[in-house]
């Protein structure tokens, strides 16, 4: 059986929700030399991972450096796992909500 951790940094944008965008930076140097505060997330059944993060009109944009990750294996077991979501994802309550 393989391992279920292994560090291979990846780049990578994941625009999570409209106003959520998530980047993930492989080169350590690279994460570094962001002018940003950084938050050790620590180790979790999802691997270890660095983050930085800033908000700018609106859209959080958050920064990510995985010191270790899921391997495909392990990610592919928890993606048959996990229920399959809606065909369609109903952002209608986000988008058309009004505050009054």
């Amino acid at each position: 059986m393989s391992e279920r951790f292994e560090h291979r940094p990846l780049n990578f944008v994941n625009i999570a929700h409209p106003h959520i965008v998530y980047i993930g930076i492989a080169d350590r140097a690279e994460f570094d030399s962001l002018d940003l505060p950084c938050s050790d997330h620590g180790e979790n059944d999802r691997g270890h991972v660095l983050v930085k993060s800033l908000e700018a009109s609106g859209v959080m944009v958050i920064f990510q450096y995985w010191i270790k990750s899921r391997t495909a294996e392990a990610l592919l077991a928890a993606s048959q796992a996990r229920p399959k979501p809606p065909a369609e994802a109903d952002y209608t309550v986000l988008t058309d909500r009004r505050d009054d």
